[in-house]
């Protein structure tokens, strides 16, 4: 596919992005009033934490552990499971999509099929937004479980990829993601993000502590797709275009170099609990398992310790118990690493 480049060279944004987002909405969404979401009575002290269980190696969801097979530590005392669930409960999707320049070339040839195979896995109830960036967050629709607007809001973020600014804010994206999720919980509902990125952000502020602490308290995982970044110097460039706009583009003879992964969203992907999955490695390449991966987990809830007045973070591990680790010894969990606390 042809790369969108400039005339003195430098990094290009791959058309098979544009793919990526267009496809992500018609093929297999299904949209609210065709299911019921279940309504819990909030309460202030209900902890929900998110878990993937997956065999090591292989990544495959383990989809038949049990409630009785989960044990939750917070700070240090181990708290009762009084929620419990695995795939039903409608998620709640922000769609992060990098527009810099330096979203590179994916690798991968069947990148629509496995669009395809992701999408296919929305399900009744499930809400999307969308949120486009470079140097700046843009968002474009936000949770939503009306198609069409959805659907526009995808459309409007891959104007965004004409806009030449080849800085990506990927930290600051992730922040303003969050604020896209409610307050107060009504629903019960799974919460997470996407992110389609090079994975090098330009802020200047390695770790992404505020993005970490805003999907903490958002309760929402991290999932991202890292397509490498591709610089193109030398070669002509040859300008074409449609009537009202000519862009450039590469022609001839030309040199390309991936570029390293910074790894930027790797430490806020893991203290969410989700993953990070690279995009042309040959058991991760299909799009469709980052949903997949999204879609399998388990939902747990437990009591937090009263409120003290004093925000103050806790820690929170899962576990297995040992009769489930001699069932499942080769399992692999994640999840945040803890909540906030007032």
């Amino acid at each position: 596919m042809p790369s969108l480049g400039t005339q003195n060279g430098g990094p290009s944004i791959d058309v098979g992005l544009a793919v990526f987002v267009l496809c992500f909405v018609p093929f297999g969404w299904s949209w609210a009033g065709q299911t019921s979401t279940p309504h819990f009575e909030a309460d202030a002290r209900l902890v929900l934490i998110d878990v993937q269980a997956t065999e090591r190696g292989t990544g495959k969801p383990i989809p038949d552990l049990r409630l009785e097979d989960f044990v939750v530590i917070d700070s240090g005392s181990r708290k009762p499971v009084t929620v419990f669930d695995f795939e039903a409960v409608p998620l709640d999707l922000v769609l992060l999509v990098d527009t810099s320049g330096g979203t590179g070339r994916g690798t991968a040839p069947d990148l629509v099929d496995s669009l395809t195979l992701m999408t296919a896995e929305m399900r009744p109830g499930d809400r999307l937004g969308v949120v486009s960036f470079a140097s700046k967050a843009r968002v474009k629709v936000a949770l939503t479980d009306d198609e069409d607007a959805a659907l526009n809001g995808i459309r409007t973020a891959l104007r965004d990829r004409f806009n030449r600014d080849r800085d990506a804010r990927i930290c600051d994206a992730i922040y303003a993601a969050a604020g896209l999720f409610p307050k107060r919980r009504s629903e019960l509902r799974r919460r997470a993000t996407l992110l389609v990125t090079h994975n090098r952000d330009s802020s200047g502020r390695p770790g992404g502590s505020r993005a970490t602490t805003a999907l903490l308290e958002a309760n929402a995982t991290l999932q991202a797709i890292v397509i490498p970044q591709v610089s193109y110097q030398g070669g002509p460039a040859i300008v074409a275009g449609f009537p009202g706009r000519r862009i450039p583009i590469r022609g001839g003879k030309v040199s390309k170099t991936v570029l390293p992964d910074l790894r930027s969203v790797d430490p806020i992907a893991e203290a969410t609990g989700g993953d990070v999955i690279r995009y042309g490695s040959e058991d991760l390449a299909s799009f469709g398992k980052a949903l997949q991966r999204l879609r399998s987990r388990y939902l747990l809830g437990f009591p937090a310790e009263a409120p003290t007045g004093k925000r103050q973070f806790r820690d929170v591990r899962v576990e297995l118990t040992e009769e489930a680790k001699r069932l499942h010894p080769d399992v692999l969990l994640r999840a945040r690493r803890g909540y906030y606390r007032d």
